[in-house]
């Protein structure tokens, strides 16, 4: 800390001493104390109100300076500008609760700077927050201060009520819907679209078939008990019915499938999402994601992802969304490995995805080849065998005689001797050319002591 400084914290310390001297010391000298700590500046959120309401204050000091204040001591202290009081419980409007400021039955002359002061063993800082207490109009329900949430047409739609953080620091508490300056009662059949849904320290209002008559002021309420205090905060949503409307997309492709590839093909797998949707609104994103990373779009990479197609549906009011992934190369790497097509909307972020598989191999051609081919070879054979059966017979036996030995016991018991007429010619005869020459053959049976005979007829 530079020279200046040490004097401007002395000339405080002295103006603090004389008030003590005067007895005019405690609510300006908290105020001197606090301005010793380090300025952190203002709150971003402004706080709005109105009068009757309660509302919550809340400091970010614990949060901005990174110390653990679970484990360093410190103090939290409040003070309201404009007087330069602490605010303590004992007014019994405020309430200190860790680093938030309760302020009950708000009135009017409450807006202004409220500064939050911490305190450590060795340093201090400083905050102002800023409360703005709004007028009421008579002639209109809710306040003068509207957030804005929008409803999808036709389609079943949810109204936040803006008071989570409010709820979490609460002992206790009741919610109330209101349409206009209407409660919306769950069991009226007049509110049978309407119904309260809460989920942890969240409350919506569902609202069903959404019309264009839903287009309304709707106000949470909420009535709580805070340390044996009551009180009441209200936030009122402006709510929009969005004609052109996007519901929740349907991933129609992959199917979370197992495909084959063959290795070193190409492969592409396409991304199909339907989404019910009326006008040209935008209504999703889609991308492709690998190994918890999303999948390049540089199509001069081996796995790349085209850019994403739109088409509106000629059958069904939507659109239909679609995006390709390509491998130009199938490589082992890719392989047993989780393909997903993420979709993101505002009405839901579904996903599907497949896994890539090498084909098995096919034994169905070499199967059917082997078969052809021995139907093949069994006709031939049968073909020769039957053209050329006696000379098949005579070269095997010829070739393996041991194995075509003739026994005796083999045959009838009978020999059998061959003899062959034919007209003779004699020495000096010549033989005309006219003569016809015959050829006979026959077989004549013996007995098994007979000696074989053989005849020559001339």
């Amino acid at each position: 800390m530079d020279s200046s400084m040490d004097w401007s914290q002395r000339l405080q310390l002295l103006l603090f001493s004389l008030l003590c001297l005067t007895g005019n010391s405690k609510a300006v000298g908290d105020s001197l104390f606090a301005e010793l700590c380090e300025d952190k500046g203002r709150e971003t959120e402004w706080v709005f109100s109105v009068s009757g309401d309660a509302a919550m204050l809340t400091s970010t000091l614990l949060d901005l300076n990174g110390f653990n204040y679970h484990s360093i001591p410190y103090n939290i202290s409040w003070y309201y500008l404009r007087t330069g009081t602490e605010l303590t419980r004992k007014t019994g409007k405020t309430l200190v609760r860790g680093k938030t400021l309760w302020i009950f039955n708000i009135m009017m002359e409450d807006a202004g700077d409220y500064e939050c002061v911490v305190r450590l063993p060795s340093e201090c800082y400083k905050k102002v927050a800023l409360l703005i207490v709004n007028h009421t109009n008579p002639e209109e329900c809710g306040r003068p201060e509207k957030a804005q949430q929008v409803l999808t047409n036709t389609a079943t739609s949810f109204l936040n009520c803006p008071l989570s953080e409010h709820i979490r620091e609460v002992d206790n508490y009741s919610i109330q819907w209101y349409k206009g300056c209407e409660p919306i009662v769950e069991d009226d059949p007049l509110w049978n679209r309407f119904s309260y849904v809460s989920h942890s320290a969240v409350e919506l209002l569902r609202v069903e078939v959404v019309t264009l008559e839903d287009h309304a002021f709707y106000t949470c309420t909420m009535t709580f008990n805070l340390e044996g205090l009551s009180g009441r905060i209200s936030e009122t949503i402006n709510s929009m019915v969005d004609v052109e409307y996007c519901l929740e997309p349907k991933v129609v492709e992959p199917a979370n499938e197992i495909i084959k590839a063959d290795l070193g093909s190409s492969f592409s797998k396409m991304c199909r999402v339907f989404v019910p949707s009326v006008g040209n609104k935008h209504c999703a994103n889609l991308n492709w994601i690998a190994r918890d990373n999303s999948i390049s779009k540089i199509v001069s990479e081996r796995v790349f992802q085209e850019s994403q197609r739109g088409n509106f549906s000629e059958e069904k009011e939507g659109v239909w969304l679609e995006r390709n992934l390509n491998f130009l190369t199938v490589e082992e790497e890719d392989f047993s490995i989780h393909y997903t097509c993420k979709v993101s909307s505002d009405r839901g972020s579904p996903s599907a995805s497949f896994t890539l598989q090498p084909t098995d191999p096919n034994y169905l051609f070499p199967i059917g080849v082997l078969l052809i081919t021995l139907v093949l070879v069994f006709t031939v054979s049968v073909v020769i065998y039957h053209c050329f059966k006696i000379d098949i017979m005579l070269s095997l036996r010829r070739m393996f005689p041991l194995l075509h030995t003739n026994t005796v016991a083999d045959s009838d018991g009978k020999l059998y001797d061959a003899y062959v007429a034919y007209p003779c010619v004699q020495k000096d005869e010549v033989p005309r050319e006219e003569q016809p020459v015959e050829l006979v053959m026959g077989l004549m049976g013996f007995g098994e002591d007979s000696d074989r005979h053989k005849e020559e007829i001339c």
